[in-house]
């Protein structure tokens, strides 16, 4: 799938393609809602995006924090990521975890347009300029989240 410049929203008709994708993306925005985090596909977007930094390859992630959504939890992370996730649960929570680590930018969409528009411009100063990107090699081999929810 061809993306030269742009934006490209990254669903489940993309789910296998999201390795490639976030590899080879200037930035990640990673839109966080009420159910971002019963996504296999958001999880896999994480994930990947981490597991590239991690290496030293990946582009920025950018959590962008929508009205409704909560960080997750000592139970998130007990109890409902082990039923989204067939796979190895401890190395997508480490994912998780150090993904939010990273400082998000709170974006209140009911708030007027100049509020709008300085949260539109955090997030876009988090996005490099064309040319200052890393370099990069194949997308890890992480399989991402398992199971639709």
């Amino acid at each position: 799938m061809p993306v030269d410049k742009g934006l490209l929203v990254v669903d489940q008709a993309h789910s296998q393609q999201i390795g490639e994708l976030v590899l080879r993306a200037r930035a990640v925005v990673v839109l966080l809602s009420a159910g971002s985090l019963m996504s296999a596909v958001q999880l896999q977007v994480i994930a990947h995006g981490m597991a590239m930094l991690q290496q030293g390859e990946g582009a920025p992630l950018v959590p962008v924090s929508l009205p409704g959504f909560l960080f997750p939890t000592a139970a998130y992370f007990s109890a409902t990521l082990p039923l989204l996730c067939h796979e190895d649960t401890a190395a997508l929570e480490a994912m998780v975890k150090a993904f939010f680590k990273i400082i998000a930018v709170s974006f209140d969409t009911s708030a007027s347009d100049q509020l709008l528009q300085t949260q539109a411009d955090q997030v876009a100063a988090r996005v490099p300029q064309r040319g200052g990107r890393v370099t990069r090699g194949t997308a890890p081999a992480w399989g991402g989240a398992a199971a639709e929810a």
